[in-house]
């Protein structure tokens, strides 16, 4: 184990409502053999039981207001108007996380996602402490062609910055936020928080705070370090394969690499998916940890 991933100096932070919680015990679950590392969950709805199971875990779980103002309507993922919703406490709160988490360095997971290599949290540790934004790009071979992006980005970004910064963002590779890690300190999180702020102002949508992180990246050109996808895999856009000797989900193109951040990012969190197996078979199971966590009893440091 990287005795630098185990320092004092970072916390692993979340956040989950009561709907979310079972997805949030597999993310805990994950982490646990790393050892007792400060984690901090945004209490956006939880239940007393819950958040009493949690504080037993010696986790801290302070419940973020609005930290911007969102107007009562605001967009779906799928650009429908729907009445806001506490959820998107999250997308708020994350640009302001140094006002709710302790450590010098801010480590962000999805309650959707789960650890699965060790070698991809000391990656994003390692170059956030050089003062950088460490995120991964929804960007791989393995992953579709992203051209249905230009069509359904474009208004989106357009309407939120303009014309020629919209249609610039509409453009670039999306550094996807939920999974990311920054020192407390760094200057991304007030130009974050201000791009957010300008964003929902604009266009209130489930994404905004996604897309002004693709302002801080490109247009404010904040120092990034851009993760390869094996650092946060999209399960959506390519259903990863299974090796059965090392018994950990991999890319499914050669040479196969071992996954570092599985997020089960679609809307269904059960959905099931067809995973072919190293040996010629098939496993169908959804992508929760629990799917695969029979495996194997902890995460995996990838030898050199």
């Amino acid at each position: 184990m990287n005795t630098r991933t185990h320092g004092t100096d970072f916390t692993i932070v979340t956040a989950a409502n009561a709907s979310y919680f079972s997805l949030l015990q597999g993310l805990l679950a994950s982490l646990a053999p790393l050892g007792k590392i400060p984690i901090c969950v945004l209490d956006l709805g939880m239940l007393p039981s819950q958040l009493q199971d949690l504080h037993a875990r010696g986790i801290e779980t302070p419940a973020p207001g609005w930290d911007i103002t969102v107007p009562p309507i605001v967009r779906s993922r799928h650009g429908q108007k729907v009445r806001r919703p506490d959820s998107f406490k999250a997308f708020t709160a994350q640009p302001f996380l140094p006002k709710y988490a302790k450590g010098d360095v801010l480590f962000w997971i999805d309650a959707d996602a789960w650890l699965q290599s060790v070698d991809i949290l000391d990656l994003y540790l390692s170059e956030a402490r050089r003062g950088r934004l460490a995120i991964a790009l929804e960007v791989d071979r393995c992953y579709g062609a992203p051209y249905w992006r230009l069509r359904s980005h474009v208004p989106d970004f357009v309407r939120t910055f303009g014309l020629k910064h919209g249609l610039k963002l509409a453009r670039t590779m999306t550094a996807n936020v939920g999974v990311l890690a920054m020192k407390r300190d760094a200057p991304h999180w007030q130009l974050w928080q201000d791009a957010t702020r300008y964003a929902f102002d604009k266009f209130a949508h489930q994404r905004s705070q996604q897309m002004a992180m693709q302002h801080v990246i490109y247009i404010s050109k904040a120092p990034t370090a851009f993760l390869p996808a094996l650092g946060n895999w999209q399960t959506w856009e390519a259903t990863p394969l299974f090796d059965e000797a090392t018994k950990l989900l991999c890319e499914p193109q050669p040479p196969y690499s071992p996954i570092g951040i599985i997020h089960n990012a679609q809307e269904d969190k059960e959905a099931l998916f067809n995973v072919r197996t190293s040996d010629g078979g098939v496993i169908t199971a959804t992508m929760r940890y629990e799917a695969w966590s029979a495996t194997r009893d902890q995460p995996i440091r990838v030898p050199a």
